[in-house]
C-alpha cells in the first residue's frame, strides 16, 4: 500500500479508500506484484472495451483494464516483463487505461496474437 501512495497514483485518494482498493483488488486476484515486490499492478479482464469507475466483481472477456500501476524499482523494464507474463497466460484483445492520473486521456493498444 505505501509503494502506491509515494508513487503518486491518484494524489486525491486518501490512504483509507487505497487499503479499501488494494484489498479488493487482491481478494479478487487484480493484484499483481513484481518477484522484488518494488512494483505493483491492478489489472483485470473485462466484456467493456470502455473503462468503467469500479472495478468489477468477477473478471472476464478480452480486454484487460489497468487500473493503476506503481513501480519503485529501478529496472524500467519491470512493468514491460510482467504484461508480458500476463499475456502468456491469458488471452486479450487490447490494453486499455487512462494516462497517469488522468480520467480523460483514454489509451487503448491492440495486442497482436503471436
Amino acid at each position: 500500500m505505501q509503494l502506491v501512495i509515494n508513487s503518486g497514483v491518484c494524489p486525491e485518494t486518501d490512504e483509507k479508500e487505497w487499503a479499501k482498493l488494494i484489498l479488493f483488488a487482491h481478494t479478487r486476484g487484480f493484484l499483481y506484484v513484481s518477484p522484488d515486490a518494488q512494483t505493483a499492478v491492478c489489472a483485470y479482464r473485462s466484456e467493456s472495451p470502455e473503462l468503467a469507475d469500479s472495478m468489477p466483481m468477477e473478471e472476464s472477456g478480452p480486454h484487460l483494464h489497468i487500473a493503476w500501476a506503481a513501480s519503485a524499482s529501478q529496472d524500467k523494464t519491470v512493468l514491460l516483463r510482467m504484461l508480458r507474463s500476463y499475456l502468456k497466460q491469458n488471452k486479450v484483445e487490447d490494453i486499455c487505461y487512462n494516462r497517469r492520473n488522468s480520467e480523460t486521456d483514454f489509451k487503448k493498444l491492440k495486442v497482436r496474437n503471436v
